[in-house]
């Protein structure tokens, strides 16, 4: 079981025109190139393009511009868009499930996109015997076999009716899905070591309207490609930008610098105080909506996750308890200042979840505390508050530790709050920032009481990604 503090992450647009702009990649103007802010810390591994393997990112450029997917889950209409795939039909049983791709799709160097490249893809992952490469286990767990029928269609014989497999493995959905290799490139090579990395050959690339151009640690530099399939087969236009740009800003004060200065066109992690500022230097900036709390949802809800193997928390009233006593309003009021809200329920209130989450209306989260309730519930287990008005139960005082990314304002800005609510109510609470490899293996190993992260992703359009996990039990603290 989890304890959920629900809200909405902020990400800023900002539209603007400034002087001339270069990078050692050659000469692009500044009006003709847009610059991405990079949420999170340095790219570790800058020069693995193997998407496959752990410890390489999709937030630097190349799954935004270069990696085009075969469909995309609109979250606003909760429909599956094609991109590459034209359809993907699954027989009444829902174990057979036939892809068709677009005909004239052809990879940066020319060759054509076709079936060999999915049915490679595939039986790459299934080949894994370690399942550790990416989409590994899931594509394992369904998948029997595939099949090329034609250059232009794919069949996926499943173990078991799945009718989510289009959505679940090749729709994004929430920064996800199984990339499709350039057979071409690939055959023959390790995909545990293979980097998909050499200058000289032109890698890496995909089917995308653009190439890298440069890799760094902190920044990723990619240039427009005109010969781009979408637009000589009328799929859509080539698109405006010549240049796209991904930077590793860091710290808020360096944001609000560059965006300030016309350096930054988009920012991903901000304080209301901050982007006032900005506002106030740069009126190019804009936001999504024009007033409070001016942000777009997030997909992924934040939350706070308890690690129910640590007592005293392993009791479900004792999480219980720490669910009353958080204020979720606060949390938004102080934390983010009024750019977000506390949720409803602990899914994203899109258009595809209304349904669920209307039909949960008698669960719906409090938004405020309930320090009474959430304090009798501790207190029936046996804790008394001491003359520092902490809990103690046995000389042992009540304790919560929270662990937040240090690469992300907002999870240390929603702990801060809630140590101090927690603090309020008598649990000796603290907070600390660990860097994020650590933090992602104190999750994943259960070295933590709590951690502020957003582990309710995945329900975007209906609530079974979220929910069918529950009833899993793995060698981890989930």
């Amino acid at each position: 079981m989890r304890i959920k503090i629900l809200m909405f992450t902020t990400v800023v647009l900002i539209v603007a025109i400034f002087s001339i702009f270069g990078y050692a990649a050659g000469k692009v103007s500044r009006e003709d190139t847009v610059i991405f802010d990079v949420d999170g810390s340095a790219i570790a591994n800058p020069f693995n393009f193997n998407w496959m393997v752990p410890g390489t990112n999709r937030n630097q450029g190349m799954h935004q511009c270069v990696w085009e997917p075969l469909f995309i889950l609109n979250y606003e209409t909760g429909e599956i868009e094609p991109w590459l795939g034209k359809s993907f039909l699954a027989d009444q049983s829902l174990k057979t499930w036939t892809l068709k791709i677009r005909e004239g799709v052809t990879w940066a160097d020319g060759e054509a996109f076709d079936a060999d490249d999915i049915v490679f893809t595939i039986q790459t992952l299934l080949n894994d015997e370690t399942q550790s490469l990416g989409e590994a286990a899931n594509i394992q767990q369904w998948v029997e076999s595939v099949e090329r029928i034609d250059g232009l269609t794919v069949q996926f014989n499943l173990k078991s009716p799945n009718p989510r497999f289009q959505l679940d493995y090749f729709s994004v959905k929430v920064g996800g899905s199984a990339i499709i290799l350039p057979q071409h490139v690939w055959q023959g090579k390790d995909p545990f070591t293979f980097t998909f990395y050499d200058v000289d050959k032109g890698w890496p690339f995909g089917t995308g309207a653009y190439k890298l151009v440069q890799a760094a640690e902190n920044e990723f530099v990619y240039d427009r490609r005109d010969a781009w399939w979408g637009s000589e087969t009328g799929f859509m236009d080539v698109p405006v930008p010549k240049r796209l740009v991904w930077i590793v800003s860091g710290a808020e004060e360096s944001r609000a610098f560059l965006a300030a200065d016309g350096q930054l066109d988009s920012i991903m992690d901000i304080t209301l105080g901050a982007f006032e500022a900005i506002q106030d230097m740069n009126p190019n900036i804009i936001a999504w909506r024009d007033q409070l709390p001016y942000a777009w949802p997030d997909p992924c809800p934040r939350q706070m996750s308890i690690n129910h193997t640590v007592e005293p928390w392993n009791d479900p009233n004792m999480r219980r308890a720490l669910s009353l006593m958080i204020d979720r309003q606060q949390v938004v009021e102080i934390a983010y200042e009024g750019t977000s809200s506390p949720t409803k329920t602990l899914f994203v209130e899109y258009v595809g979840m209304t349904p669920y989450i209307n039909g949960l209306k008698d669960l719906w989260i409090n938004p405020t505390a309930d320090l009474i309730a959430g304090r009798a519930l501790i207190e029936a287990n046996g804790w008394v508050r001491n003359a520092s008005g902490f809990y103690q139960k046995g000389g042992q005082e009540l304790s919560l530790d929270i662990q937040t990314h240090e690469g992300f304002i907002e999870m240390r800005r929603i702990a801060e709050v809630v140590v101090e609510q927690l603090r309020a109510a008598g649990i000796m609470t603290t907070m600390r920032s660990v860097a994020g490899s650590t933090w992602s293996d104190n999750k994943a190993f259960g070295n933590f009481d709590a951690v502020i992260d957003w582990d309710a992703c995945g329900s975007v359009n209906e609530p079974w990604v979220f929910d069918e996990p529950l009833h899993a039990t793995v060698p981890t603290s989930d």
